[in-house]
């Protein structure tokens, strides 16, 4: 960072020089067209107690740091020739440690560097655009951890539109470091793309897409866990043809095809092709027939899979109100050791219906399912099974009798390892293995992993049996929701199958909701009759939003709380925050915030208490803000406690 300052002076000599010129010729070998910033300087005291078992450390510091931010837009001889744009934030400090970066409720803090986007020719045919930029930041996740981010990048795209083959082709090369400033953790990665993509339409009825992508990529992973860093050196080969096809001028029978080839070596050996085969028949009398075919090959290591579905599925609108449909699915995964079979068929109603001030939506689901599984081996390597792992939700492996030490989770990029306890917990709710993440690790909610692992290989067949149903009521012009779930899955006709728990389920969901302007809240109760997971619980959430003259207030809390019928201590989330702003008057203003969470379960215990207060007055263009910061975190092992004041004077230009 040690180059921003210099960045940040030539914006300014730059920028005092161009407001100077008085000609307004668009042509000019050099013109500043927008600048805009801030600067502000602030004086920090701060003082935490961090405790892990017997041992505890204390710290306290004060200092005094600034930040100088511009924003900046000019163009060479003209604007439709050379664009540009440079912007830059600098971070002094009058001493800089790894303190740095308090718990609080930005997303990033102590955020520095700059950016550089240039586009050559913008509205030519032929047009070129070249990206800079480098920053470093403090990224806090949830209140819990914080990240030491350091990224740069740089980038360059090349575009020729034209009439017989429009291409473009793109380099980017991306460094990021990140350490923990908690525990020992750290991750970097240096990443080089090349994409090159073409497409085309010989017509009003069609478009065909091809891209052709490298990616080099190179990271080391240092872990409390393990021995060593852990250094991956992996290229991917990708190439993919798209097509889409319209047989009538309405688009009304439509066919679209996918085919990928991925080769991925180094450290990780993957390929696979991919074909995406479907065709869409808007038959009359609203009828709609939609027919898929997915075919996939793959190897990873010793495994090798593959994977052929078929599908296809009628459905039918009458009026506006009920929708039918008929659906049929046959599926075969071959792979090593390891050879399933499923023929699924089912049935489908929706009706939804306006009554006076409200609205009602019924709709059924009924699926019979034969699957049948061979296995000559003893075990199976199951490799980048997909997962969504979402907070207050119970999420279960797919498969039965899996060895819990070879589970190994990662992104979807296959880059990161994330480690057991700190990024995710395994409960052993045996034949199956549930998975957690942990809160403040670096799995963020709603993310999408892959899980590789080794399973007991399961023999014999079955058929499955499963009904939806839902309900859902709207009244009082849709102030009021009152609805109802129902989900089971049992089994019939089931020959001896070896090593395997079949789990049959009985699923109830009731709730009410209420949407009232300002003020928004529900409570909902679950019971799930299960042989492998029985439970039952109940969740409430409250949103309340109101402006009380010179008051805003804000209110959010949710709690879910579950009872398992084999465990003694109940599974409970809870998470609470409060905002208010309050406008004194049009030149002072105060600020109030607090969040609460806590999550208590099997293998998990921590509560989190944040709280800042914080006051800003203006005067002639002056903002003069003071404030603090409290901080309360206790888990199984560890308890910090956090406080801060500090003081700030800010000027936007």
């Amino acid at each position: 960072m040690k180059h921003q300052k210099y960045i940040l002076l030539i914006l300014v000599l730059f920028g005092l020089n161009a407001f100077a010129q008085s000609d307004q010729s668009p042509f000019k070998i050099w013109r500043l067209t927008a600048l805009s910033g801030q600067a502000n300087i602030r004086g920090n005291y701060r003082e935490s107690r961090i405790a892990n078992g017997s041992f505890e450390n204390m710290h306290s510091e004060s200092y005094i740091n600034g930040i100088l931010q511009l924003r900046s837009q000019s163009y060479f001889v003209h604007p439709n020739f050379m664009l540009v744009s440079l912007n830059g934030i600098y971070n002094p400090e009058t001493r800089r440690s790894t303190y740095i970066g308090i718990p609080d409720y930005s997303e990033k803090s102590n955020n520095e560097g700059w950016d550089l986007s240039t586009t050559f020719l913008r509205k030519k045919n032929f047009n070129v655009s070249l990206n800079a930029s480098n920053y470093q930041s403090i990224q806090n996740i949830e209140n819990l951890t914080r990240i030491r981010a350091t990224n740069k990048y740089k980038g360059a795209i090349i575009s020729y539109q034209n009439k017989v083959l429009p291409v473009s082709f793109a380099y980017t090369h991306q460094k990021s470091d990140q350490k923990m400033l908690d525990i020992v953790r750290s991750f970097s990665m240096n990443q080089e793309i090349y994409q090159g993509n073409a497409h085309k339409a010989f017509g009003l009825r069609d478009y065909h897409s091809f891209t052709v992508l490298k990616t080099k990529t190179k990271t080391v992973q240092d872990d409390v866990v393990f021995n060593a860093p852990m250094q991956t050196i992996t290229t991917v080969d990708f190439l993919e043809l798209s097509d889409e096809i319209s047989f009538d001028r309405n688009k009304r029978y439509t066919f679209t095809s996918a085919l990928a080839n991925t080769n991925e070596y180094g450290t990780i050996n993957f390929k696979s092709f991919s074909a995406q085969e479907n065709l869409t028949l808007r038959l009359p009398y609203r009828f709609v027939l939609s027919n898929g075919y997915n075919y996939r090959i793959a190897k990873q290591d010793l495994v090798d899979i593959k994977y052929q579905r078929i599908e296809s599925g009628l459905s039918h609108q009458l009026f506006e109100s009920l929708n039918t449909g008929v659906r049929y699915e046959h599926s075969k995964s071959d792979q090593s050791n390891y050879i399933e079979t499923r023929d699924k068929a089912g049935l489908d109603l929706k009706y939804n219906k306006k009554i006076p001030n409200g609205k009602i939506l019924m709709s059924y689901n009924y699926s019979k399912e034969y699957q049948t599984i061979q296995t000559p081996g003893k075990s199976t390597e199951v490799r980048r099974e997909e997962y969504i792992l979402q907070d207050n939700e119970i999420i279960l492996l797919r498969n039965q009798n899996i060895d819990i030490q070879s589970i190994v989770v990662r992104d979807v990029l296959g880059n990161t390892i994330y480690q057991p306890l700190l990024d995710y917990i395994l409960i052993d709710r045996s034949p199956y293995i549930e998975i957690i993440r942990v809160p403040g690790g670096l799995i963020p909610n709603n993310a999408t992993v892959y899980i590789d692992y080794r399973m007991q290989n399961p023999v014999g067949h079955f058929e499955m049996n499963s009904n939806a149903w839902i309900t859902d009521l709207w009244m009082y012009n849709n102030v009021l929701n009152v609805y109802y779930r129902l989900y089971t899955q049992g089994y019939t006709n089931q020959s001896s199958v070896e090593n395997q728990v079949l789990n049959t389920i009985t699923r109830h969901v009731s709730g009410v909701r209420l949407d009232f302007y300002f003020l928004k809240l529900g409570v909902e109760y679950e019971y799930c009759r299960s042989n492998v997971l029985p439970y039952e619980g109940m969740k409430y959430f409250v949103t309340y939003q109101k402006m009380f003259k010179k008051i805003y207030l804000t209110l959010n809390g949710n709690l879910s709380d579950y009872k398992m019928n084999y465990e003694v201590t109940p599974r409970r989330d809870m998470d609470a925050s409060c905002k208010v702003a309050y406008s004194v008057n049009e030149n002072i203003r105060i600020n109030l915030d607090y969040m609460y969470r806590a999550m208590t379960g099997r293998g998990i215990d921590m509560k989190v208490h944040t709280s800042k207060a914080e006051i800003t007055t203006i005067l002639h263009s002056l903002y003069f803000t003071l404030g603090a910061d409290i901080y309360w975190n206790k888990s199984v092992n560890s308890r910090i406690n956090y406080r801060g004041v500090y003081v700030q004077l800010t000027r936007n230009f």
